[in-house]
């Protein structure tokens, strides 16, 4: 039955048809149907079950009146989350306070191709570095490793980011 519902589902997903909708939508009731059914028929049989045994009735009625939790919560909260990582990001930079800075080296590497089309590479340089956005304030004085990557990508173009 679910494993109906959800193919219809992903067909409908699929292809967005009215028909798809209406079949899925129409295996839903039919679900929905079946386990209300199931629910209505186990609570019925477990009442009748019951006769004469007026503790094991309520004990049942309980169940029905207030059902049991089913979430289960981990106890932490979103405080406590934040305040794991903000600690987390502390020590880690506690660590490594008195490390040098790393030395990353550019290396030689195989051309991509002949990036002869300076606007492209521009563009791609700019796309890649800065991610395109408008909202960026403009840089009097780019940071070096855009220079050094610009040069790297384009040598013959000496274009400045």
């Amino acid at each position: 039955m679910k494993r109906t519902t959800w193919r219809l589902e992903r067909v409908y997903r699929r292809s967005q048809a009215g028909s798809d909708y209406r079949a899925w939508k129409t295996q839903l009731c039919n679900q929905r149907s079946l386990y209300q059914t199931k629910y209505s028929t186990y609570w019925s049989s477990a009442i009748a079950e019951c006769r004469g045994d007026g503790k094991q009735l309520w004990s049942k009625l309980k169940l029905l009146m207030n059902p049991p939790s089913t979430s289960q919560s981990s106890g932490f909260t979103a405080d406590d989350l934040a305040t794991f990582f903000v600690r987390k990001v502390a020590d880690i930079r506690a660590a490594t306070a008195s490390s040098p800075p790393a030395n990353i080296q550019l290396r030689d590497t195989t051309p991509f191709g002949t990036l002869d089309r300076a606007c492209h590479c521009q563009r791609s340089i700019q796309a890649a570095l800065f991610n395109a956005s408008k909202e960026l304030p403009a840089r009097p004085n780019p940071h070096p490793a855009s220079e050094a990557i610009s040069r790297h990508i384009c040598p013959s173009h000496g274009i400045s980011l």
